[in-house]
């Protein structure tokens, strides 16, 4: 369900050994420096010396060595990490791009190196860092068993790229501190994985140092013993292998106090592991003096053999291993080339793109410095758009400034005509085209010759020329370049719909009610002021914050609070009301906007504005919401994707340590607080009209627990602000539960059909005949009505509790088409989430493609039956769009990216009240939303959490890898308003741990009241313990209840029901225990004369007055049935 991406190969299976059909992972030894290397890009005669080297890498997925010659060196000090990338150009890289130019930009494919920085942890970590040849450097920290991306993280990298036509160097250096430890000491272990990116290198252009299927498996790190005396070995020469007549070289440098004796081994073998009776082996021992470096050379024939293993090792004359590397090697005949530049081949001065918005009627004007002589004259530059036919100027706009030798502009059309494609007037022909389409499908099976199709007639497009000029500071022009653009509106039936929009209220939730500043919606009553600010929120009878939340300015370093009357009502319908209300103070006026929904979200647009004609400088603006800290005791923030912490809160966190390092500042799109029975969720999209800090030296969010309390401070002006002109700032707030959940929701399965007697609903997913780019990127529509409403008549035969799901993803479009044929590719520029990218057709959530999604579903669901959907990755990341997305350009021309959450829920609103509206019984919403807590964004009837987390062994099993603190922070049914499953990772990439881990889920689960996913034990547990009455109550065991257990280690939640419970009894120690557990069976309502037995096995349980002992193995559970 998550889609490979561009910065992390993907692992299909985590098996790390040579049975499982990879050579073994080897081990390196890298020594300490004397004398740190200059980082200048050069390898200066005696730098690197002394360091470890190797070359040769391996290409991920095929295991094979990689058509490349990098040579690798690794060395370190007390303070820093240093690494040396000699990289011998591809045979096709005569041009080294550099499209990425910027921290944590990245352009996927581009010629860059990769550091993977693995150091020693309790729970492991990796860090990974991408450093092309501008150069430019990515870098994120992951905890992958726990399915951890921390975008914010930032290293000190120093950095340094030398380039000649036939090699480039890169050479860097990295403080130890910043992955954690202070330093390092003689005999610890990192791991590090060395990577490449060649463009035209096969198998494929990318490559590690060690053998990988993903290069986040930390397993397939190579683990390297730093040492602060012994002898460095650097082996050269692994790419003539592909020759089949190999010249490899393995020096050994001793150190400087002593001299070395190293036995070197290549070993040539058939099988992947090493060791056999039919092995090849060259052995040579090699004797240095202190200080000296001597080589030892071995050449051979391979050629015989289409392919072959090697492993190269070197030991110590004790035994110990100093290298260790094995490669899998095809006898090709490939060799290096100093590339050549192709005579066809164009190399611009000042390139110029320029795309074209039809909804928006904008040009999006880019141009590139980077290859034009004399470019740091540049000052400025403007565009003009000119008719290619009458040379008429259109329109004219200047350029952002330049930043890294990008830059660009949005040039609005506005007064100019351009065509209209217009799809309903080719309706005609398009039903003709599918008539004889169907038709020509029987032909095909009758051998017959197919019918041709009618042509569609389009509209000639308007042609016009964009012309970038650049200037000097004396208005001399540097350079000019053109491009052609042809201009094509769009419109269509789907176009600008109010499909799903509605001012009703849909079940579960209910009319909202308001009365001055007082709103009413299900379970809670929000009191507002007149900047919709919470004086006070009852959620369920609980008072859920700790005081009224409060804006403050501070002004000439004196603290002023920004204190508005109650709203006026502009208009309320009973499914939302819109409010308004003003306030003044420190020097400016704020007007507010407040939209308050049926379940309790409020979204507020202030726009601020100095109070006079005068500008005003404020030290600081900031928002402050307090909670009783009982109503705070787990978090989630996340900067996009899965780069989000979950977890118990801490005494303080700051955006700092979660933010996107791609962002100016420090900004977190939503912050959850919660105990899992309650929850409060601030939000903002983009943090236009804000104010950060530059250097990000200042937290743009905090929390904080401060007597009693846990505060949230969301700082909208964290440095002094000059307010000049009205900005609008735009964010929100919600509570939950924010809706009641369906009875019997425990019995609820992904099942293709109905697992018990008493199922309250199942679902799975559906081909349907869905028109599928590649899973789960899909068309809003089947290929053919008719074929999909077999397939879902089909399904539903299963029974009336069955909801067969199409699948779809929450951020794509599947491709610019619509079911009748007619394609659309300009609006890429309007609607993706990058302009004009269309490849997977990822968009941002702007009315237009939430339009044609929800028109074509409920055509779907018209002509065919459609009757509920699977959405994935609803854990959106930042989007570029500043057409009809959030992103936006600042005046010093750096792009901000933005979130759309917002518009997000717009469409999974639209799509509930369309499916209500259409008679379509819920559920009909199952979302994928693993790692996050976006619920002001998910409306899903079901919920599939966990994917990015997965057990390894046992030692990292489910209790390790999912911990407490991410189940109680994102994982409760009753906050998160739907069936919340956790996905079974180690039953869909099963181990040979694979028994388990997965009973140890079922329980580890459950005792926080969340769905195994499709493991056949959970149904037969659901109906020991009647779970699908609608009078189920949890008793966790982080609260007091009637079922308690004393034993370290253990806990014990349950699910009750008349006069019937079922224990989760969790033995969570690395020992078998007998667990005593307490029973009150006055408070439980159980009769102490009733039966107990182990639901899974059936067997009897002994009952005392007190409660009962059972047996749990180590890291397990056993589920006791209390029954009368």
């Amino acid at each position: 369900m998550k889609t490979a991406g561009v910065l992390v190969l993907l692992a299909a299976a985590p098996a790390f050994a040579a049975e499982g059909g990879r050579l073994p992972v080897g081990e390196l030894t890298a020594t300490r420096f004397e004398k740190a290397p200059v980082i200048d890009g050069v390898a200066s005669p005696g730098e690197w010396d002394r360091a470890l080297t190797t070359e040769g890498m391996m290409a991920p997925f095929e295991h094979e060595l990689h058509e490349s010659v990098t040579v690798m060196s690794l060395g370190f000090d007390a303070e820093r990490l240093y690494f040396l990338m000699r990289c011998t150009r591809g045979n096709q890289e005569w041009r080294l791009p550099k499209y990425a130019r910027e921290n944590d930009d990245y352009s996927f494919g581009e010629p860059s190196v990769e550091i993977w920085v693995t150091p020693p942890a309790l729970v492991p970590e990796t860090y990974q860092n991408i450093i092309n040849t501008y150069p430019a450097v990515m870098d994120i920290k992951m905890i992958p068993t726990r399915g951890y991306t921390g975008m914010g993280w930032k290293a000190d990298w120093k950095v340094a790229v030398q380039e000649t036509d036939a090699d480039y160097t890169v050479e860097v250096s990295v403080p130890i501190r910043d992955f954690g430890p202070a330093t390092i000491r003689d005999g610890d272990v990192w791991r590090f994985l060395l990577c490449r990116t060649c463009h035209g290198a096969k198998p494929r252009p990318q490559a590690s140092w060690s053998v990988t299927q993903g290069f986040a498996e930390i397993p397939g790190h190579l683990p390297v013993r730093f040492r602060d005396n012994a002898p460095a070995l650097q082996l050269t020469g692994t790419h003539t292998l592909f020759t089949g007549r190999y010249a490899l070289s393995i020096a050994v440098a001793a150190p400087r106090a002593a001299g070395a004796e190293v036995d070197v081994e290549v070993r040539f073998h058939a099988k992947k592991t090493p060791g056999g009776a039919g092995d090849r082996v060259e052995k040579k021992r090699v004797t240095v003096k202190a200080g000296e470096r001597e080589i030892a050379r071995f050449s051979g024939d391979v050629s015989g053999q289409a392919s072959g293993h090697v492993t190269v090792t070197g030991t110590e004359a004790d035994g110990t291993v100093l290298f260790r590397q094995s490669f899998a090697f095809p006898v090709s005949g490939w060799t290096p080339r100093k590339p050549v530049r192709p005579a066809d081949a164009n190399v611009e001065e000042l390139v110029v793109s320029a795309q074209y918005g039809p909804e928006t009627n904008t040009l999006l004007v880019k141009a590139d410095l980077i290859d034009l002589p004399g470019r740091e004259r540049a000052a400025s530059a403007e565009v003009k758009v000119v008719d290619a036919a009458t040379g008429q100027t259109l329109a004219a706009a200047p350029m952002r400034p330049f930043r890294e030798w990008y830059g660009g502009a949005e040039v609005p059309l506005n007064g100019v005509d351009v065509p209209i494609d217009d799809f309903r007037q080719v309706a005609g022909v398009r039903a003709e085209i599918r008539r004889i389409q169907a038709a020509n499908e029987d032909r095909k099976r009758r051998n017959e010759k197919p019918a041709p199709l009618p042509p569609v007639p389009h509209p000639a497009p308007r042609t016009v020329d964009v012309t970038v000029t650049v200037k000097d500071a004396d208005g001399r022009t540097l350079k000019q370049a053109s491009r052609s653009v042809n201009l094509l509106r769009y419109d269509a039936e789907w176009m600008h719909n109010d499909v799903g929009v509605s001012d009703r209220v849909i079940p579960p939730w209910t009319p909202l009610r308001v009365r001055d500043g007082t709103v009413q919606v299900w379970n809670r009553t929000l009191t507002l002021d007149g900047l919709g600010l919470a004086q006070s929120v009852r959620n369920g009878g609980t008072a859920q914050l700790a005081g009224a939340m409060r804006l403050v300015a501070v002004r000439g370093g004196k603290e002023i609070e920004v204190k508005a009357a109650a709203p006026r009502i502009a208009r309320a319908v009973e499914a939302e009301t819109d409010l308004a209300g003003e306030a003044e103070a420190a020097g400016m006026r704020f007007a507010a906007r407040t939209r308050v929904e049926f379940d309790g979200f409020v979204r507020i647009d202030w726009d601020v504005a100095p109070a006079g004609a005068a500008p005003v400088t404020v030290d600081r603006l900031t928002l402050e919401i307090a909670l009783p800290a009982a109503e705070a005791t787990h978090f989630c923030a996340t900067a996009g994707g899965w780069s989000a912490v979950h977890d118990a809160l801490p005494d303080r966190w700051t955006s700092q340590s979660t933010a996107s390092g791609t962002l100016i500042g420090d900004f977190v799109p939503y912050i959850w607080l919660t105990n899992s029975d309650r929850a409060l969720l601030w939000f903002a999209d983009h943090d236009k009209g804000w104010n950060h800090e530059p250097a990000k030296a200042l937290p743009t969010q905090e929390l904080l627990r401060e007597n009693g309390k846990v505060i949230l401070r969301i700082h909208f002006f964290e440095i002094p602000t000059e307010v000049t002109e009205r900005r609008t700032i735009t964010w929100g707030w919600q509570t939950f539960p924010s809706r009641p959940l369906p009875a019997g929701w425990r019995a609820t399965f992904c099942a293709q059909g109905s697992p018990v007697p008493h199922t309250t609903n199942s679902y799975f997913w559906i081909d349907a005949d869905w028109a599928v780019l590649w899973p789960y990127y899909c068309s809003p529509f089947p290929w053919n009505m008719d074929r999909s409403r077999a397939h879902l008549e089909n399904a539903k035969k299963r029974g009336p509790l069955h909801r067969p799901c199409v699948g779809s993803i929450a951020h794509s479009i599947g491709r610019y088409r619509d079911y009748d044929g007619n394609e659309f590719p300009g609006l890429a520029v309007d609607w993706g989430a990058t302009p004009g990218l269309i490849g997977n057709s990822d968009v941002t959530a702007s009315k237009g493609p939430n339009d044609f999604r929800v028109w074509h579903y409920r055509r779907w669901v018209r002509e065919a039956g459609l009757c509920g959907l699977y959405v994935d990755e609803n854990y959106l990341g930042l989007e570029e769009n500043t057409l009809t997305g959030n992103a936006s350009w600042r005046p010093d021309g750096r792009l901000q990216r933005a979130y759309n959450h917002l518009g997000l829920r717009e469409y999974f609103k639209r799509l509930k009240v369309m499916f209500h509206q259409e008679g379509a019984a819920s559920p009909t919403l199952w979302q994928h939303v693993s790692g996050g807590a976006a619920y002001h964004a998910w409306l899903g009837d079901i919920f599939f959490e966990g994917e990015n987390v997965e057990p390894t062994d046992l030692q990292d099993d489910y209790i390790e890898v999912l911990p407490a603190g991410r189940m109680r922070a994102i994982g409760s049914a009753v906050c998160a308003g739907g069936v919340m499953t956790m996905m079974c990772q180690s039953d869909r990439h099963r181990t040979a741990w694979h028994a388990k881990h997965t009973h140890q889920f079922v329980g580890w689960v459950m005792a926080h009241d969340i769905l195994p996913e499709q493991v056949p034990l959970y149904p037969k547990l659901c109906e020991a313990g009647h779970l699908w009455e609608e009078d189920v109550r949890f008793l966790p065991y982080w609260k007091p209840g009637p079922f308690t257990t004393a034993q370290d280690g253990c806990i014990v939640s349950a699910h009750t029901t008349k006069r019937r419970a079922l224990l989760w009894v969790v033995n969570t120690s690395r020992k078998d225990a007998a667990v005593r557990v307490a029973v009150d069976w006055k408070a439980a309502g159980l009769d102490p004369a009733g039966s107990a037995s182990n639901a899974e096995t059936g067997e009897a349980v002994p009952l005392g007055t007190d409660g009962f002992t059972i047996a749990v193995p180590q890291r397990d559970f056993v589920p006791v049935l209390l029954a009368p």
